[in-house]
């Protein structure tokens, strides 16, 4: 934690406080959508997150996903044996370490998702509709800063 030590914060300070606030509250909203998607789809909030890791970065085996997701081995083990009993995910092997498998979204999963995000998805298309290209090419680039900033903490952490 920091202090100013009685200086009057700079606008730039300002207006970083205000983005992190924003970031902040985007977080806090987002991760309260995913608990209540999770829920709907009958699903651990925690397993929804495996799931989009494994539909965003594509076929992981199990030790790559517990390396992104920063979830212990032997708790991903657990995580992915249920998500295999309930039939949302797929094991096969990796046709370049055959000694491997790939853990993949079932495909026929992905439609009761979608429909769980539809709503959300809708909201957020209409709100992007209104953006010009100028303003949408700088919150692309804007996104794709934090992203990189949040991925590199992440990693950060790991043990």
């Amino acid at each position: 934690m920091s202090t100013d030590h009685g200086r009057r914060p700079t606008p730039r300070s300002v207006r970083a406080q205000t983005l992190q606030r924003g970031l902040q509250d985007l977080r806090i909203e987002l991760s309260i959508l995913t608990d209540k998607i999770a829920q709907a789809a009958g699903l651990n909030p925690r397993d929804l997150d495996v799931l989009d890791v494994v539909v965003h970065d594509g076929g992981l085996t199990p030790k790559q996903l517990a390396t992104r997701t920063g979830i212990h081995p032997a708790t991903l083990t657990g995580v992915l044996a249920r998500l295999y009993d309930e039939g949302w995910v797929t094991r096969t092997r990796d046709p370049i370490d055959g000694r491997s498998v790939l853990i993949q979204l079932e495909p026929t999963r992905v439609a009761q998702l979608e429909v769980l995000y539809a709503p959300a998805n809708e909201l957020l298309g209409q709100t992007l509709d209104r953006l010009t290209t100028a303003h949408a090419s700088t919150i692309l680039q804007f996104l794709a800063n934090v992203t990189a900033a949040a991925k590199h903490a992440s990693q950060q952490l790991q043990p």
